[in-house]
């Protein structure tokens, strides 16, 4: 994989995370290419990843629960440094992903909360991207009250969107940080209630 570029190496990750294809060298040939790649891009050389390389190479990794240190430092580091120009969908990927595995430095997720907020892009998340973000806010333990009530704001718009997941897991993370917002708390009870929403709840999403 020497010659494959980021947008390749992002893209056969990604594959394989929704394959769920668990080829143990394929994923460590992937995460070394990634890695190399990411060093060189740190010190100005190389082709370089962008924010959905960087966003999509994480998420792949974490949803095949490969907890490489070395890789996952690097695709921090990366984005750190370019966090201005992520997207939405980038932004709650990479949040999602780097709480997934339980990364410990908060630094990163609190850098994507300041961008979606500093660049209003709260709106043009998707329910399963404010699901994604509260989620790994409260699975890092990192409880910021003006970009709660800037997603719990988005949410209620947003609200008919929700699946079974995103509701469960909604309700789960302001319960974990203590966030009361009775309008959406409201909308997610009644979601929750609908027998077509309780027809999709897993046990685990019920016990949340």
């Amino acid at each position: 994989m020497r010659d494959f570029h980021p947008q390749e190496i992002a893209s056969l990750a990604w594959s394989c995370a929704v394959m769920t294809w668990q080829d143990e060298p394929m994923i460590q040939a992937i995460a070394s290419s990634a890695n190399t790649l990411l060093q060189k891009q740190a010190l100005g050389a190389g082709p370089k990843f962008g924010h959905r390389e960087l966003s999509s190479t994480a998420w792949a990794f974490a949803a095949l629960r490969c907890c490489d240190q070395h890789l996952f430092h690097a695709v921090s580091n990366n984005s750190l440094r370019h966090i201005e120009q992520f997207g939405a969908q980038s932004l709650w990927n990479t949040a999602w992903a780097f709480a997934a595995i339980a990364w410990q430095d908060t630094t990163l997720i609190v850098r994507i909360a300041h961008t979606a907020l500093a660049q209003n892009m709260l709106g043009q998340f998707t329910a399963q991207g404010l699901s994604n973000m509260v989620w790994a806010m409260a699975t890092l333990g990192y409880r910021d009250m003006p970009l709660l009530n800037r997603v719990s704001s988005a949410a209620l718009l947003k609200a008919s969107e929700f699946n079974s997941q995103a509701l469960s897991n909604t309700a789960w993370a302001f319960a974990v940080l203590w966030y009361q917002n009775p309008p959406l708390l409201d909308r997610v009870s009644h979601g929750m209630l609908k027998a077509s929403a309780l027809e999709q709840f897993r046990p685990q999403e019920l016990s949340n």
